[in-house]
């Protein structure tokens, strides 16, 4: 993090300060982002990133682009991403957060939810939560780390401070998040057995279970899928798993080889999928999804056929090794 000065902060930090008073069209956010850029560049790509007090939690790796003289990033944003990948100390972000105006605090805010839930200080997590202009965001900011993590003991534990009444609707994705980290982690037995064991998962929550990772090869899977476990799942839900299985399977068609013999007879059946306009958008990605692993002219003409949403049947005017 480097020296630090007399009142206790970093010399990133007291730069941090300069580029707020100043702005960054002095020189300052350019030296800024040159102090940056190691340690961002090496960054998991998923080292969590928030920037704005209502925007979605994002990730490093599809950030760095913020570091581009091009980009023009204000400093505020600057901060979050050196406090993302563990540049600034506590003190440095206690002088940053008094220098940003109430709505440019958010996604400093956030971003130190996130580092409070990663070293297990949850009461301070939902503390600086209070703190934001929609406290709300920031509870729940405290879940989605909990279920990105796959810790359903906490998650669970911390229930009633996300406020289950409002806002359901993203309660079910958070938990659908919980459950497929447990099954990528530990399996998908161990996930349906989560699903199967708690009050607050149930049947909802099965395709999440069995999508996390692979739950068997494909040909073992279309037989878990005709017995009892493909009970528990919509005809849309098993086709997504036969695709997502048989893309793990079998490489892209970049070259003339023949095509694998699954291909199609599983597009067929992706293709007989009917229902309401969500099965319909789902049928058509499925068959999208395929694309790739589709060698034969014969195939992508039928497939092309079966898809009628017309932004994803444009998709479909070309073999995979034709576009080089």
């Amino acid at each position: 993090m480097g020296t630090t000065d007399q009142q206790g902060l970093s010399s990133l930090g007291t730069l941090f300060l300069e580029g707020l008073s100043g702005g960054a069209g002095d020189g300052t956010g350019a030296t800024i982002r040159d102090r940056l850029r190691p340690a961002v560049l090496g960054a998991p790509d998923d080292a969590v990133l928030v920037l704005r007090g209502l925007s979605p939690v994002t990730s490093v790796g599809l950030n760095r682009w913020l570091l581009t003289e091009d980009a023009m990033t204000p400093v505020a944003d600057l901060a979050c991403l050196a406090y993302a990948v563990g540049l600034l100390q506590e003190r440095d972000v206690d002088a940053i957060l008094e220098q940003l105006t109430p709505l440019q605090r958010g996604g400093l805010l956030r971003q130190r939810i996130a580092h409070q839930v990663s070293i297990g200080r949850l009461h301070e997590a939902h503390q600086t939560a209070a703190s934001l202009t929609t406290p709300l965001r920031g509870h729940r900011d405290v879940g989605l780390h909990l279920a990105r993590a796959g810790d359903h003991a906490r998650f669970f534990a911390e229930w009633p401070r996300l406020e289950p009444r409002r806002g359901t609707a993203e309660l079910v994705e958070l938990r659908e998040e919980l459950v497929r980290t447990v099954g990528r982690h530990q399996g998908w037995r161990a996930a349906l057995e989560l699903v199967d064991g708690h009050r607050r998962l149930g049947d909802r929550y099965v395709f999440a279970a069995l999508s996390g990772g692979p739950v068997a090869d494909y040909d073992e899977l279309g037989r878990h899928l005709d017995a009892d476990l493909g009970s528990r799942l919509t005809q849309t839900q098993r086709t997504q798993l036969l695709v997502d299985q048989l893309l793990r399977e079998v490489p892209p068609a970049v070259t003339s080889a023949p095509e694998d013999p699954r291909v199609l007879p599983l597009a067929e059946r992706v293709g007989k999928l009917t229902g309401d306009r969500d099965v319909v958008r789902a049928r058509d990605w499925q068959l999208v999804q395929l694309w790739p692993v589709v060698a034969d002219e014969a195939t992508l003409r039928r497939m092309r056929a079966m898809v009628r949403t017309p932004d994803l049947r444009r998709e479909l005017t070309a073999l995979r090794r034709e576009l080089g």
